[in-house]
């Protein structure tokens, strides 16, 4: 009878993978080479970015909530709204009764936002993690030779993941603390205060996160482990991928 596949006399696989995520998301934070070091060398296991996944959407459902339910937060969401809906007004792309009207209904409607919010919010977090793991992939491929499957890289983005899950929690406590929900651990900090969605130097502030660099550099280490290549070289095709996306946010008017 053929046993391949199955566990030797002795071995445990659920206490092995048990012990193996938590040494991983310890050594993410603490020895990162170690934590993908380990992974760049075992199968592809999708629970691995899959976890941190449902982490940051349930991340992404507290932050709403945590807007729509601070009367600060939800006024400044609102000025944020008006203040979009009034240069459509003055580019002549809408008028001003119907920037009334919309801005009416979404004042009205907390839900309904938390509802769009969520179903969108959760759409972007799977389209960030799909695309992000892609851009990896291709930097990987393209710069460094690698052969490794789009599979390892989603382990890579997942695993370097739980660094920008930290600092969520890190942003949730600077809002509630700075009472903005513009506050992050970012240069965005030195104009909380006074911060405005649609100045580009205070979005460019925004996304120069403190934990957004750290997840870079991490999946960046990720990267050089899996393509077999010294971390530096790893480092230097994330960060610019980084740089790359915080352009792209920016011009799109993704980051606020």
């Amino acid at each position: 009878m053929d046993n391949q596949g199955l566990p030797s006399p002795g071995e445990n696989p659920a206490g092995e993978e048990a012990t193996s995520f938590g040494t991983l998301l310890t050594n993410v934070f603490a020895s990162p080479k170690e934590a993908f070091e380990a992974i760049a060398g075992s199968p592809v296991k999708h629970m691995r970015w899959v976890i941190p996944f449902l982490v940051t959407l349930l991340l992404m459902l507290v932050g709403l909530y945590l807007i729509t339910s601070n009367p600060t937060f939800s006024q400044q969401m609102r000025d944020a709204q008006v203040a979009a809906f009034q240069k459509q007004v003055d580019e002549g792309s809408m008028t001003q009764q119907q920037a009334d009207q919309i801005a009416d209904q979404m004042g009205s409607g907390s839900n309904m936002i938390l509802i769009f919010g969520s179903i969108g919010g959760s759409i972007f977090i799977l389209l960030y993690y799909v695309l992000g793991a892609l851009a990896l992939w291709l930097g990987a491929k393209i710069v460094l030779k690698s052969d490794a499957p789009y599979g390892k890289f989603l382990e890579v983005y997942g695993l370097a993941s739980w660094i920008g899950i930290f600092g969520a929690i890190v942003t949730f406590m600077l809002m509630l603390g700075l009472d903005s929900m513009y506050a992050s651990a970012s240069a965005a900090l030195a104009v909380v205060s006074e911060f405005d969605p649609a100045n580009t130097t205070h979005k460019i502030l925004k996304s120069l996160d403190v934990f957004a660099a750290w997840q870079a550099v991490a999946a960046g280490i990720g990267i050089g482990a899996v393509a077999k290549k010294e971390s530096g070289a790893g480092i230097g095709v994330a960060m610019v991928l980084w740089v790359v996306w915080v352009a792209i946010s920016v011009g799109l008017g993704l980051a606020r």
